[in-house]
């Protein structure tokens, strides 16, 4: 009768949910962005990429913000993990005046260390700027966020 119950034991055991993991990888991303800085520089994409602006990009309170966006409000970000990496999504909005119509959709990766692929793209409303912005640039400019090296 022992031997019975030892094996019930041992089945219960082997059927257990934690018993189906194979270790290394299986775990979902625990780490968060929230109170995360990131330094480093952002550049337009194409003809208007010519030069880097430093920046940095804050996780804060549930809110995201970046140091060259000062006409941006900040913004409320969403985290999924995807392949052991945390995805984030940010919909930014521009403050009163002649950014009020515009937006930036960010997008990135954190593998609790670093961010990686991250891209702003600006959405402009026409003719709400100034008129050089608005004769010069296209409705809608993406941008690179490289991190600056540790």
């Amino acid at each position: 009768m022992r031997f019975f119950w030892a094996n019930i034991a041992a089945i219960a055991l082997l059927a257990s949910p934690a018993s189906f993991s194979s270790g290394v990888g299986d775990a979902p991303a625990t780490y968060s962005l929230d109170g995360k800085t990131f330094y480093g520089k952002i550049r337009a994409r194409g003809l208007l990429g010519l030069f880097a602006k430093k920046s940095v990009l804050r996780f804060e309170g549930q809110l995201f913000s970046w140091s060259s966006g000062e006409d941006f409000r900040p913004a409320a970000y969403e985290t999924r993990e995807e392949n052991g990496k945390i995805i984030f999504t940010a919909h930014a909005v521009g403050n009163e005046g002649a950014y009020a119509k515009d937006y930036v959709d960010w997008r990135g990766e954190y593998d609790g260390e670093s961010l990686s692929n991250v891209t702003a793209v600006w959405t402009r409303a026409q003719g709400g700027g100034d008129w050089l912005h608005d004769l010069l640039l296209p409705q809608t400019v993406t941008f690179s966020f490289k991190p600056a090296k540790p």
